[in-house]
């Protein structure tokens, strides 16, 4: 491994309970350490029968960070958030401390032809179409503070923005942080295709629908219907590396009620329950409060711009 690359963090399983970790030291990949532990290329299968065997872990050869809150799930949520947007990059590129920027004309972070960037933790990754404005991009973010590398109108100053989308807060949550809100409704499970579906998407306009992603669900619709009509409904996206981006929407009428948090709640217990990771990307306060309240935290930002670049010198 290059030096100054981080080593990767995956997903393992120690005595029933799925935890990541990261490795401290390059580890042989058919080593067999003395505490019984079988490293391969980071994944661990341990023959210990309990979690707390996972406190030996940071005194043999794993680290353990704090997150940006002082605990350590945040610092698993960065990694496995960092996985999904290296892939979304579709060239090579990871995330480390600082500002990363790759060339990617079919990058899925951002719309053909723009710069998608995203920040999470103490990284900043970014793709742009071709070299020269990917070299001026990467000049730009090496100035700026990570808390800045999203901020459109901070962007603008040092680039010839035409047009940007965002910035969305990226938002994660795992078993030990989820939040259940109580059902005071009946919630039911209904096709994404089903008529009452689309016509609450109907309902809310287009501007709503687009911002909420309900169109483009592939799990269930978790809905809650008022005189047999669906009122709200929650779902997700299955997206690269098991991620599941949560998407919600409520009729103009029935906002304020805790409705989303209701379905948002049942969508995410789905989602965690087959293993996958909740993804909860938000623009509006209201959406994130709710992302708030169902334990999801804020753990980065991401932008796309477009840049009219030919016009300025770097």
């Amino acid at each position: 491994m290059p030096a100054g690359r981080r080593r990767p963090t995956r997903p393992t399983m120690l005595g029933g309970l799925r935890v990541p970790v990261r490795c401290a030291a390059p580890l042989p990949g058919d080593a067999i350490p003395p505490c019984g532990v079988v490293v391969h290329m980071c994944w661990v299968v341990a023959c210990v029968k309990s979690p707390s065997a996972l406190s030996g872990l940071a005194v043999v050869g794993f680290e353990a960070r704090s997150g940006q809150d002082g605990s350590v799930p945040g610092v698993f949520l960065i990694d496995q958030a960092w996985a999904l947007w290296e892939t979304l990059a579709r060239a090579p590129i990871s995330f480390t401390a600082g500002v990363s920027v790759v060339v990617s004309p079919d990058s899925a972070v951002c719309p053909p032809g723009w710069v998608g960037i995203v920040a999470l933790g103490d990284g900043v990754m970014a793709t742009a179409p071709n070299a020269p404005l990917a070299a001026l991009v990467r000049q730009v973010l090496n100035r700026l503070p990570v808390t800045a590398a999203t901020d459109p109108e901070r962007l603008r100053t040092e680039l010839a923005v035409v047009e940007s989308l965002g910035p969305a807060t990226l938002s994660y949550v795992d078993p030990s942080s989820f939040q259940p809100h109580p059902a005071v409704r009946d919630i039911d499970k209904a096709s994404p295709a089903a008529t009452e579906v689309e016509s609450l998407l109907r309902a809310a306009g287009i501007a709503d629908t687009e911002e909420s992603g309900m169109a483009e669900i592939t799990s269930p619709a978790f809905v809650v219907r008022e005189d047999r009509r669906v009122v709200a409904a929650a779902g997700y996206q299955l997206w690269p590396r098991n991620v599941a981006h949560l998407c919600v929407l409520v009729a103009p009428e029935a906002r304020n009620r805790s409705l989303a948090q209701q379905v948002a709640s049942m969508a995410t217990s789905h989602a965690l329950r087959d293993g996958r990771l909740p993804q909860w990307r938000a623009r509006p306060a209201a959406s994130r409060a709710v992302s708030r309240a169902l334990g999801f935290r804020e753990l980065g930002s991401q932008v796309s711009l477009r840049i009219q670049y030919e016009t300025r010198k770097s």
